[in-house]
């Protein structure tokens, strides 16, 4: 009789994993509720319930189920591994450190466990403990496009993008179709300012994975490098439509930089509302509303983007460039003063400073301003034709005849 209801529940078992597989997932999910009534000791079970309940963003429930399953079975890795997962997801990551401890002692050689062990300890900031977990799991599988690519996200992590673009080419060598291993190669040629060859990898991370909102974004993010605002802004657009709204802003970014101030202004208000304690969507609405001649509702932003994040420069340097527009050089001129003694590297706020020091007279000073912001940032070709302009001697005014 115990065996007929084995063989039962694993039938139930095998008809979940084929009605999960044909896109079906409340019925998987019945099937293993009712496999476990017959035998709640089935570890499998539960711990594939628990997957299919974390692919549905269930998380607690899916954690629950993993409990379950290592209840069940103290010694069944996989419940292990994919709690471990659920618990990094949520920043919880001594938990999920232990987890991956216990996996690897039932099982030294398990490269899931490894890979993610190393996920782990990067995302800890123990960069050497997490790169020597994946040369081992690669020692392990060294046929394993996914392993190069863990190790390729590892080494983005520790700032070895050189590296990071030879592990995700050779895991796109063993696995061609990797939409993943396209966008992250995509991304750390970004970081490296190789935009074309950027572009051309999320493109085809993008054609591989169509809707692929991250892909999306980060092509975005390359062509608004690049100044091509118009094909960024239909990049965040269908970012944005995918569902990856992180988008958003940067989608602002590019409707500002392409003349749409009103849809910029749109952006960055929805965001607010949805976040409204971060800081940085002030000081991007503030920007804008100044673009647009709404001085007053600009400052305000500003004033709000500084009382939420009082210890960034930046937001005093815009606020500055808000307090110039409004005729208040005095006001920039000190704002812009701030910044600088907080951040001596921000070009921007020099350049500000520079202004309003021409507003109020002070050329000589203004000049050694913008010395300063082009030795920072040599491309800021506004503070070039400022200079130029500074440097031209004044008009000798003409005796009268």
């Amino acid at each position: 009789m115990a065996g007929a209801a084995t063989e039962e529940w694993r039938e139930l078992f095998d008809e979940s994993v084929a009605k999960a597989r044909s896109g079906d997932v409340d019925a998987a999910i019945e099937l293993l509720t009712r496999a476990l009534e017959m035998n709640p000791r089935a570890a499998p079970a539960a711990n594939y319930r628990g997957q299919l309940k974390e692919f549905r963003n269930d998380i607690d429930g899916a954690i629950a189920d993993f409990d379950l399953a290592i209840k069940a079975s103290a010694k069944y890795s996989p419940a292990y591994i994919n709690r471990a997962r659920c618990k990094k997801n949520q920043g919880k990551f001594d938990e999920a450190m232990a987890d991956l401890n216990k996996a690897l002692g039932l099982d030294r050689q398990n490269t899931t466990a490894l890979a993610l062990r190393g996920e782990v300890k990067g995302l800890q900031g123990d960069h050497k403990g997490a790169l020597a977990d994946l040369d081992r799991a690669i020692d392990i599988s060294s046929q394993d496009g996914d392993l190069f690519s863990c190790r390729g996200s590892a080494k983005s992590r520790a700032g070895d993008l050189q590296g990071a673009i030879k592990d995700f080419s050779r895991a796109l060598e063993l696995k061609p179709r990797d939409a993943v291993a396209y966008n992250n190669r995509g991304l750390a040629k970004m970081r490296l300012g190789e935009f074309e060859e950027a572009v051309a990898d999320l493109r085809e991370a993008i054609a591989l994975k169509p809707g692929y909102g991250i892909a999306l974004y980060n092509l975005g993010k390359a062509l608004h490098e690049q100044k091509k605002y118009g094909e960024a802004l239909e990049a965040f657009d269908a970012a944005v439509a995918a569902g990856y709204t992180q988008a958003l802003n940067d989608r602002a970014l590019a409707k500002r930089a392409n003349g749409d101030l009103d849809g910029a202004i749109e952006d960055l208000t929805a965001l607010i509302e949805q976040a409204p304690r971060e800081a940085g969507r002030y000081n991007n609405r503030g920007l804008a509303l100044r673009a647009r001649g709404d001085y007053e509702a600009a400052l305000a932003d500003l004033n709000q983007a500084v009382k939420l994040k009082p210890d960034e420069a930046l937001f005093y340097s815009s606020r500055g460039y808000v307090k110039l527009s409004n005729n208040d050089p005095y006001g920039a001129l000190a704002d812009c003063t701030q910044a600088i003694n907080m951040n001596s590297r921000l070009a921007v706020a020099y350049k500000y400073r520079a202004k309003a020091k021409v507003a109020i007279g002070d050329a000589a000073s203004a000049m050694t301003d913008l010395y300063t912001a082009v030795r920072i940032d040599p491309s800021d070709e506004e503070v070039v034709q400022m200079l130029n302009e500074l440097k031209k001697p004044a008009a000798t005014p003409q005796a009268p005849r």
